[in-house]
């Protein structure tokens, strides 16, 4: 059971608070606290959604709470007569008063007297504990059933904590033998992973799983599962697409059985077919993964995503019949790249191999390369050999390891460093997040042996065609729903997919990374996924997206900013332009953004202070040298003020006031020499909703286009843009569908002698009326544009931001 339903950043969020509020309290203490504090969710069982919602002021300003959860296990059925099961909860007090309180169990869904309290009240002295008993008595339960409860404390009728509790009875059982056999039809004794969804709803636990196994025997695996429709999948590695020294993954399922007897399920791989990505340019995989989910209605459902990985070729699957109980979805998410190198001698490609662009990568386009064998790579073994210019080829071995023989093979002037795997397949370059000095393959044991003895024999030179960056790429979501056809080659035209030009324009070339993540289920879940895969600084590159598919891009310069975009979805055949990195930074409130909000009598402020140029995205700084401050008001009276991107105030009035929330930012020792300083005042009205109702922050939020080059500079003529904005994903429908009248009095100063005199901006509206447009007008000389922004919407919501050297002048 869990604690608490909501979203893991914002529990830390409030787990922090707490922490701060109740320094010398547990973790254990700290958990309690947010549990028993939280909004329950009636509409689902402690096993779907915790024990609430957290209610991040009530657990700040609480002074008693109590056991957060409670199980009272699973037991056999049936019961012996009279047989019970206890557990204590305890209540804490951490007020200067004691406090009385009526207890009662809530169990609308359990027998009557399933569940019973030692008693009905307790007092909690201050600063104290007591404890009451909850009772299970067993005989009661039906079979094979999962319960949830909850015991309300309250006192003179207002609820001041809860505990949940949950409580399971067995079902019959039967053994099922699972017999594995891999693409050849022989028994599989590899690793894997075993899946497995019911419709009973016995236990979430077993119902619902997925476990690493070891064999009973070769191939063979024995299980005691409780009667029910079941479903079974399992994940293998296979050989893969490039033969039996290649490595693949492949998917078997049996979406629908029933077991009502000792059973016996064979999973064999010999019938899987290729799951493919044909798209209409060259490209390679850099990023796999599949996702199976399997669910019955009201009862156990099976999600997973396995990410296969970038040594493993190939993604396999056999095809199934249709499922009649429920659902069965298989969804695989692919990014293909523009291939960085290919590589061929003699008329022989080698194309089972993953690569690692350097700093220095090769320039664009056919390369003739001399390899040299080196053998493990170490510098001893360069004595006397002249690699400069030319492909060195060493061993993979646990000497020597890949970024010492990078290195080594960079310092000695190769172009390129092939790396022998002693295994098969290839084995991976680098980690992400290393810095590559020099262009690196890795290939299998079979083709790396193959090249080394053409080079050896014949002197054969490579031919190598070169993209130092990457182009272009395809980020792509293929769906089967409710069976896994035959057909598992998908072949996209151009038009169904849409086109975004990415251009990065941070200040100057560094390492950065970047990617696309698809939200699965559609929802406010960050998907499963890749760590960001190294990508540009600087550049432009076509992306390839799929329809129709919610995604949340992100990005992030190495060591200075990461920037998240708002979920968005792209339509068949559209384009789209976006920026990354480019001026102008500075507080962008961007996707459901829960921890800028008013809940009750309290007020949060988090806030992200460099969202880049692009709209509607959130940007961080990683560097620790970055000072910020933030300050909320409500008029003109200082509520809370921290040294920091965060602040809150308690004990708000519950009616509509005028508040204020000023944030600063300063770059400190990050070196950009753009949005130097900012500053940027909301003003808006707040007002209580519904207890424990979180209601986000009407925050007016400016958006800027102003054209630069990569360096991030202007022509002193340029055309500049501000367009007022709502952040996206979190407000009520009607709010977010404000006409563009609805913004008014935009304001622009600007200034090029870094805020000592300021310029009125003659604004007129865009045609799409839903912003301001000017022009610059810079004297010679000057080499910064420090603006003053602001707009106000009909509800008298207002924002005034300024922004100190916001991007450069040419």
């Amino acid at each position: 059971m869990s604690g608490t339903s909501m979203a893991t950043p914002h529990v830390a969020g409030a787990a922090a608070l707490l922490a701060a509020e109740h320094p010398d309290w547990t973790g254990r203490q700290i958990k309690d606290a947010l549990v028993s504090t939280s909004k329950p969710t009636p509409d689902y069982t402690s096993f779907q959604a915790g024990a609430g919602r957290v209610d991040i002021a009530a657990a700040t300003k609480s002074t008693l709470y109590a056991t957060g959860t409670v199980s009272l296990g699973e037991h056999t059925w049936p019961a012996d007569p009279g047989a019970t099961v206890d557990k204590t909860v305890t209540y804490t007090n951490v007020g200067d008063a004691p406090v009385a309180l009526d207890l009662a169990v809530s169990a609308p869904k359990a027998p009557a007297g399933l569940f019973t309290l030692s008693q009905d009240k307790v007092t909690v002295p201050a600063h104290g504990t007591s404890t009451v008993t909850v009772t299970a008595n067993v005989d009661k339960a039906a079979r094979g059933t999962t319960y949830d409860a909850r015991i309300d404390a309250s006192a003179a009728g207002v609820r001041l904590a809860h505990t949940a509790i949950g409580f399971a009875t067995a079902n019959q059982t039967f053994k099922l033998t699972v017999v594995s056999k891999d693409r050849s039809d022989a028994l599989y004794t590899g690793p894997g992973t075993l899946m497995g969804a019911s419709d009973e709803t016995s236990d979430p636990f077993v119902n619902n799983w997925n476990i690493s196994f070891d064999f009973d025997s070769p191939g063979v695996l024995t299980l005691q599962l409780p009667a029910g429709t079941w479903s079974l999948g399992q994940w293998m590695q296979v050989e893969g697409s490039h033969g039996p020294q290649s490595r693949g993954r492949a998917l078997v399922a049996v979406p629908q059985f029933d077991l009502n007897r000792d059973t016996t399920i064979v999973l064999s791989a010999a019938k899987a077919r290729q799951m493919k990505l044909l798209t209409p340019r060259e490209s390679r995989s850099s990023a796999l993964r599949v996702d199976y989910t399997r669910a019955f209605t009201d009862a156990g459902n099976q999600v997973m995503s396995f990410l296969v990985p970038r040594t493993e070729d190939s993604l396999w699957a056999v095809p199934t019949g249709k499922v009649t109980e429920g659902t069965f979805d298989v969804r695989t998410r692919w990014r293909n790249e523009q291939p960085a190198l290919k590589i061929s001698m003699g008329g022989t490609a080698f194309d089972d191999m993953l690569v690692r662009r350097g700093t220095k990568p090769l320039s664009k386009g056919s390369h003739r390369l001399k390899p040299v064998y080196v053998g493990q790579g170490a510098a001893a073994d360069y004595q006397g050999r002249d690699v400069r210019g030319k492909a060195v080829v060493v061993d993979r071995n646990d000497t020597v390891g890949l970024s010492e023989q990078a290195a080594t093979a960079a310092s000695a002037g190769a172009a390129l460093l092939l790396v022998v795997n002693d295994g098969p397949g290839p084995v991976e370059p680098l980690a992400f997040d290393s810095i590559a000095p020099i262009n690196i393959a890795t290939l299998g044991q079979e083709d790396g042996r193959r090249l080394i003895s053409q080079a050896t024999e014949s002197g054969t030179a490579l031919d190598v065609y070169s993209n130092p960056t990457t182009e272009y790429l395809y980020d792509v979501v293929r769906k089967y729903h409710n069976q896994i056809p035959t057909d598992l080659a998908y072949r996209p035209d151009t038009g169904d997919l849409a086109r975004v030009d990415m251009s990065f324009r941070n200040y100057r070339p560094a390492q950065a990374t970047d990617f696309r993540y698809d939200v699965y289920p559609e929802s406010d879940w960050w998907a499963i996924g890749w760590p960001e895969i190294p990508g540009q600084g600087q550049g432009n590159r076509t992306d390839y997206v799929s329809p129709d598919v919610q995604f949340r891009e992100s990005a992030m310069v190495t060591g200075e900013t990461r920037v998240i975009a708002a979920d968005k979805h792209y339509s068949a055949g559209s384009r789209t332009a976006a920026n990354w990195f480019s001026p102008i930074q500075r507080p962008r409130v961007s996707y459901g953004n829960t921890m800028l909000s008013r809940q009750d009598d309290a007020l949060f402020a988090f806030v992200a202070g460099w969202g880049d140029a692009g709209a509607d995205r959130m940007g961080y700084a990683s560097d620790p040298g970055v000072q910020a401050k933030t300050s909320i008001y409500q008029g003109d009276t200082l509520l809370a003020q921290s040294p920091d991107y965060y602040a809150s105030a308690t004990g708000l009035k519950p009616e509509r006031l005028p508040y204020r929330i000023v944030s600063e930012f300063s770059r400190g020792t990050w070196a950009s020499p753009y949005s130097t300083r900012t500053r940027t005042v909301w003003d808006f009205t707040s007002a209580a909703g519904q207890q424990y109702q979180n209601l986000p922050l009407p925050l007016v939020q400016l958006d800027y286009d102003v054209n630069t080059d990569f360096s991030g500079k202007a022509s002193r003529d340029a055309a500049f843009t501000i367009k007022p904005a709502k952040p996206s994903g979190q407000w009520p429908k009607a709010y977010a569908e404000l006409p563009p009248a609805a913004f008014q009095d935009g304001t622009l100063q600007l200034s090029y002698d870094d805020g000592a005199t300021w310029h009125p901006a003659h604004l007129t509206r865009t045609p799409d009326g839903r912003g301001w447009r000017t022009e610059l007008n810079a004297p010679e000389g000057a080499r910064f544009v420090t603006l003053r922004a602001g707009a106000r919407d009909s509800d008298g919501n207002a924002v005034e931001q300024t922004i100190v050297r916001a991007f450069g002048l040419k």
